[in-house]
């Protein structure tokens, strides 16, 4: 029985809501723990909860206009995720014992998240919370305008390096730091994953994930920066294999692995779009709607059900 209702839910999901099963109902019915707070996988209470999922779900609500859940979630990133020393707000970017550092790339969504509902809800006080993060990354996160991956905020030390995919959108992106962005060429194919500030030097993995290369891809292509290298290859391989895998080689090119993945598609949807590619954008809505099974989307990450669920709340709204 309670199988049968799973599917259920992803079936309506499937059907893009239509006010049955709407997505907020099911993360709460499927993802929630008995606080509100989001697992990483559906019933499994082992799981662990993300500010990473809180932010995703938080950004989910404000395109879905659902003021009340979104509330219900700033609460819970106050009384769970904040971390506050000496006027300073941190967000754990896990609840576990002993977690004493943020993930710059989970701020700056939910700053966003935050700034996007006081608009659209016109509450003051998730602009003044977003406000409250901006200037605490500022103050501990920053040096001499760039940014680092996460604060230490028990040993007081930034860390020594940027991750490149995590430069999404958001005010709190000194330009000194969207430079490295620019300067970040893929060569000959994929770009480099993070800049260490210790040596003063990009670095590349020889594996390279697919989700970090499309972030890093749309984070120039909304500063305006093109990729062409990028997408001749990304294009190229859209045509002739009509999927991506999740990692790449770095030097061949040629899948790493055999998986795919939800939010993938997700990131190469809003990509296409980003550099007018809707056709191919269309194409791969259509591949993920085949893709995302019953079965796939009870097993999936929270990453990965709420990226599809975006891309379908995104096409919704492109139609």
């Amino acid at each position: 029985m309670k199988k049968s209702m799973l599917c259920l839910s992803a079936l309506l999901v499937l059907l893009g809501g239509c006010g049955i099963e709407p997505t907020y109902k099911t993360t709460v019915k499927d993802f929630m723990d008995e606080k509100g707070l989001i697992r990483s996988y559906a019933h499994d209470e082992g799981s662990g909860h993300l500010s990473e999922s809180i932010g995703l779900y938080m950004e989910y609500l404000v395109g879905a206009e659902e003021e009340d859940s979104f509330r219900e979630q700033a609460e819970k990133l106050e009384r769970h995720f904040a971390a506050k020393k000496e006027g300073d707000v941190f967000i754990r970017w896990q609840l576990a014992e002993g977690t004493q550092v943020n993930a710059l790339i989970d701020d700056l969504r939910i700053i966003s998240a935050l700034e996007a509902a006081s608009e659209k809800f016109g509450n003051e006080d998730y602009a003044l919370t977003a406000k409250r993060l901006e200037e605490s990354i500022a103050r501990k996160q920053t040096r001499d305008g760039y940014l680092h991956d996460f604060y230490d905020w028990k040993l007081e030390l930034p860390a020594e390096r940027i991750t490149l995919s995590y430069l999404i959108d958001g005010k709190a992106v000194p330009e000194e730091t969207l430079d490295l962005l620019r300067q970040a060429d893929g060569e000959p194919v994929f770009f480099p994953e993070y800049y260490d500030y210790k040596k003063s030097s990009f670095i590349e993995a020889a594996e390279i994930h697919m989700i970090d290369q499309l972030l890093i891809a749309l984070n120039r292509a909304k500063i305006g920066v093109k990729s062409a290298e990028f997408d001749r290859w990304l294009a190229a391989e859209w045509k002739s294999e009509k999927k991506l895998y999740g990692r790449y080689n770095r030097k061949s090119a040629e899948p790493a692995v055999e998986y795919e993945s939800l939010a993938v598609y997700s990131y190469l949807y809003d990509y296409f779009h980003a550099i007018g590619e809707t056709g191919p954008a269309d194409e791969v809505f259509r591949y993920a709607e085949k893709l995302a099974t019953n079965d796939l989307l009870e097993k999936s990450h929270f990453f990965d059900y709420i990226h599809y669920q975006r891309m379908l709340q995104k096409h919704k709204t492109e139609e």
